[in-house]
């Protein structure tokens, strides 16, 4: 089994769980079909499908039916996947994420075809304190509880979520070309996320002029070059005029062209010159600076740092979430990590105020 992209005469593109003669796989196609009606994003659905190609394999190496499938059986998938081919521990959120794959196929397969039972035992708890509540919170059925999956691993908390200026200055002198640095610098400034970044066109930016701030325009596209999509839709991010200028130099002096080809951000070699960056491409990148400057970090952590930034200079949650194009105010607040300077500052603050009542 392999995952393959089928490309239609209609120029429509589609991620496809195919067989050793490239005939779809019956258990994934009309799941597949579900997922793109949906609206799901491309690389969602990649996603989804190689982690069922893993479960999928799993079951035909045990010689187990995909239908009759039992609870004791993903258990032992499970034990099995935990591991990668090196025999290296697989990260728990990589494991929950098989784990989710393959109960929403499970999912549509009992409550839209009726084909078989859902072996993905879950059980219903108590609804943490600090979960969102909807405005019809109070009407809701079984409202003091939630369902959580059995077979859910137990993640550990993440390490460094933000870097400090003299972080990102070190990681900045470690990009080897002007495109890779303006990478940095947009997402440090800006806080987009890396779909959001490489599915920029050269019209969405603002043309140069004296003004001192510019803006991005984050815009949903359906048919994106990059394969990649915004989560939510159109916003627009102001940026300073600075760096409008050096998007502007780069996109007339220094990227490679294509014929039809808008995007900002593309490959500058290769048989892919001119083509869209790649998320892959973008990994490599982040993962070699993180390498030579000694400083562990993604492109989504400067998307954690600019909004740490912002709160830290005093910039409420509403204007954030905004920034972000968070669809709820409390999606903002996983992304603000205040560094220990900073919380110092704050308490003594609070502390000139209030030790004259101190007792």
């Amino acid at each position: 089994m392999r995952v393959e992209k089928a490309c239609y005469e209609t120029g429509f593109e589609k991620w496809l769980l195919v067989d050793e003669q490239f005939n779809p796989v019956e258990e994934t196609l009309l799941f597949t079909n579900q997922l793109y009606a949906a609206g799901y994003s491309p690389n969602t659905i990649e996603a989804y499908l190689r982690d069922l190609k893993k479960y999928l394999e799993y079951l035909e190496m045990k010689d187990i039916n995909f239908y009759t499938v039992r609870p004791l059986d993903i258990s032992e998938f499970l034990q099995y996947v935990v591991q990668d081919q090196n025999g290296q521990e697989r990260a728990a959120n990589t494991v929950n994420r098989t784990i989710a794959s393959i109960a929403s196929c499970y999912n549509y397969h009992q409550k839209v075809l009726s084909t078989c039972p859902n072996p993905m035992v879950s059980a219903q708890i108590l609804r943490p304190s600090s979960m969102n509540k909807g405005l019809l919170y109070h009407a809701m059925e079984g409202k003091g509880s939630v369902i959580k999956s059995y077979f859910r691993r137990k993640t550990k908390k993440r390490g460094l979520h933000r870097l400090s200026r003299d972080q990102v200055k070190l990681a900045f002198e470690r990009f080897t070309n002007s495109r890779d640095k303006l990478i940095l610098k947009i997402l440090y400034h800006t806080g987009l996320r890396i779909g959001e970044l490489l599915g920029l066109r050269i019209e969405d930016y603002d043309t140069p002029c004296n003004d001192g701030i510019g803006a991005l325009h984050v815009i949903y596209r359906n048919e994106n070059e990059a394969h990649q999509r915004q989560k939510t839709g159109n916003r627009i991010v102001h940026i300073p005029m600075e760096l409008i200028y050096e998007i502007d130099e780069y996109v007339t002096c220094e990227r490679p062209y294509v014929s039809g080809i808008n995007n900002i951000f593309v490959s500058n070699k290769g048989p892919t010159k001119g083509k869209p960056l790649s998320r892959k491409a973008i990994q490599k990148l982040f993962k070699l600076c993180s390498k030579k400057s000694g400083v562990e970090f993604t492109s989504h952590t400067l998307r954690h740092t600019h909004f740490t930034e912002l709160a830290e200079f005093g910039y409420d949650e509403a204007f954030i979430k905004e920034r972000g194009g968070w669809a709820k105010i409390d999606s903002a607040s996983i992304y603000l990590h205040p560094s220990t300077e900073s919380q110092r500052s704050a308490f003594q603050r609070f502390w000139e105020i209030s030790k004259k009542d101190y007792v």
